[in-house]
């Protein structure tokens, strides 16, 4: 019976070992299997903060992308723009002059012949006929020249027909061509000294109101708009009914 007792717990012992035999055969296995899914899950968190980084890196090279073509959109935007208020100021600078070239077509296809005033005798106090065709001559130089855009020239016609007595309205006249060619060359000081030439010793001519309006551009064109305004003024209350009061008017709404 003891022996029996004996051989059980041998059995039970064995049983007990065989057990912890087998732990211990597996316990290395499993610590490898362990190991092996840590580093593949190190592999695949490496993998994972790899493809962050490089989406981090495209996200910021495409934001940096981003900002450089808005940045040069908007230079380009600025400079379409600058260009084109360069365009508009000079489209209106050509419409003011061609205005100006109007302006006096108008007066000449509405100007009435010269008269001549008799003397006491019957004599003609104009110029000789000889003397007459002259000037008339030289006139059209003078006007070839200021319509072909040489306004020194013009300028230069017209100081002589001034030198040689001419009658009233073509003194008037080559006062208002010298005026206008310095206009255009841009001298508005010397524009209006002979403008008002015409107001001073001329005052019955019907250049006097075109003489008005000419003065008030030259001191817009010298930014003294408030002269300006007042000389446009000018001509609308004492030439309420001149042909280009609705042009004056305009002036000054505009400048207002």
């Amino acid at each position: 019976m003891r022996t029996k007792k004996i051989n059980l717990l041998n059995l039970f012992f064995l049983f007990w070992l065989s057990i912890l035999l087998s732990s211990c055969i597996m316990l290395p296995r499993q610590t490898a299997t362990l190991h092996e899914d840590v580093y593949q899950t190190k592999l695949g968190v490496e993998s994972l903060g790899k493809k962050l980084n490089s989406y981090n890196e495209n996200m910021n090279q495409s934001l940096k992308t981003l900002s450089e073509e808005n940045s040069i959109s908007a230079k380009t935007t600025n400079k379409n723009l600058a260009d084109l208020n360069e365009r508009v100021l000079k489209i209106e600078e050509n419409v003011r002059n061609l205005q100006a070239k109007i302006d006096e077509l108008v007066f000449y296809i509405s100007k009435e012949s010269p008269q001549i005033t008799p003397s006491d005798e019957g004599v003609s106090v104009t110029p000789t006929a000889s003397t007459q065709a002259s000037l008339q001559t030289d006139m059209l130089q003078g006007k070839k020249f200021f319509n072909q855009g040489e306004y020194q020239k013009a300028i230069d016609v017209f100081n002589n027909i001034l030198t040689r007595n001419p009658s009233t309205d073509i003194a008037a006249e080559a006062y208002y061509h010298i005026g206008q060619s310095y206009f255009y060359l841009n001298d508005f000081d010397n524009a209006i000294k002979n403008f008002t030439q015409i107001l001073t010793n001329y005052p019955e001519e019907g250049l006097v109101p075109y003489s008005m309006l000419r003065i008030g551009d030259c001191y817009l064109k010298l930014n003294n708009v408030e002269e300006a305004k007042k000389r446009y003024q000018e001509v609308l209350n004492k030439y309420p009914d001149f042909k280009e009061a609705e042009l004056i008017k305009a002036k000054l709404e505009e400048i207002k």
